[in-house]
């Protein structure tokens, strides 16, 4: 290292051998600006593959999400189509338990109809014995309050 810069580390304080020592060190083992661009270039490149690799690996996953998507998408379908069936018999089986309370209380309601017809004609005929028994009681009262009355 010869010139103005080893003047200046000498009036530094550094002695004739520290900086020949310094200056042959920068020049086997310092880096170089043709050795920065070498690393600079492969590092470009390295980061291009790991660039290229990332966008592979995203363009896989995004096809495994949009297939699971699609998968998603007909197992809702058939979940769908199972809940209408099972809606659809839910249905069917209601209106038959429908259909069979009607029937019951139909028959419950013409049971009853039946029973008050037979206490209606019951009270029907008590009502005519007792109109009978009232009729024969007045005719027996006419009877004493005439016998009382012509004698």
């Amino acid at each position: 290292m010869s010139g103005v810069p080893a003047f200046k580390l000498v009036e530094a304080g550094f002695s004739q051998p520290q900086v020949e020592a310094l200056s042959e060190f920068l020049q086997t083992e310092a880096a170089r600006r043709t050795d920065l661009l070498e690393v600079k270039a492969e590092l470009k490149a390295d980061i291009a593959s790991v660039k290229a690799e990332l966008k592979a690996e995203i363009a896989e996953v995004k096809a495994e999400l949009l297939e699971a998507k699609a998968e998603l998408k007909a197992e809702v379908a058939s979940v769908k189509a199972e809940m209408k069936a099972e809606i659809a018999s839910v249905k069917a089986e209601l209106k038959a338990d429908i259909a069979e309370v009607k029937g019951e209380l139909k028959a419950d309601i013409a049971e009853v109809k039946g029973e008050l017809l037979e206490a209606k004609a019951e009270m029907k005929a008590d009502v005519l014995v007792l109109k009978w028994m009232n009729g024969f009681v007045l005719a027996l009262l006419l009877a004493f309050f005439g016998k009382l009355l012509l004698h």
